[in-house]
Order: C-alpha cells, then sequence, then structure tokens
C-alpha cells in the first residue's frame, strides 16, 4: 500500500500491518465510526482533537454506544487564537 491508499476488508487487520512497516504516521482524519472501532480496537497511538468553543444541540457524537472504557492521557495541548483548544491523547496502560 503506498501514500493515501485505500483500506478494504478487515480494518484492524490492514491498519495492524501497516503499522508493522517502516515509514511516519498514519493519519485517519474524519468519521467518528471508524475513530470508535480503533478505540475498541486499541489500534490508536493518538487520539487529536480540535474543541471548538460553539455549543451545538444536536448531531454525531464521537464516542456515542461505547460502554466500555478507554483510558488515554494527554500528550499535548494548545490553545489556538480563535479559542480552540488542540489536544492530543495517547492511550494509558495504567
Amino acid at each position: 500500500m503506498g501514500p493515501a491508499s485505500l483500506i478494504t476488508g478487515d480494518i484492524a487487520a490492514e491498519l495492524t500491518e501497516l503499522k508493522r512497516r517502516s515509514g511516519k504516521n498514519i493519519q485517519i482524519p474524519g468519521s467518528p465510526t471508524l475513530v470508535r472501532s480503533l478505540v475498541r480496537g486499541g489500534l490508536l497511538d493518538e487520539l487529536s482533537l480540535h474543541i471548538c468553543p460553539i455549543v451545538v444541540g444536536s448531531g454525531m457524537r464521537l464516542f456515542e454506544d461505547m460502554t466500555d472504557q478507554a483510558r488515554f492521557k494527554v500528550a499535548e495541548s494548545k490553545t489556538f487564537s480563535t479559542g480552540v483548544l488542540g489536544v492530543t491523547y495517547q492511550p494509558d496502560s495504567a
């Protein structure tokens, strides 16, 4: 698989294979459904979120339907001039 390759089939197996190869970071933007499945599978090394200072009453929830706990620790945080908070989390295996 090269840059911007399409993953089809068993996402966990293909991502595990990609992580074994040499190279740079693998970024997966978007899909809350995909993020939830990666959290459940213990496949995330980092979770980066941008938290906007806007309250909305409805919409897609990032961790909707998750019943198990997934522990993370803050690895980095930054507040931007717009008020957006950028936070990078790493799994907390403790």
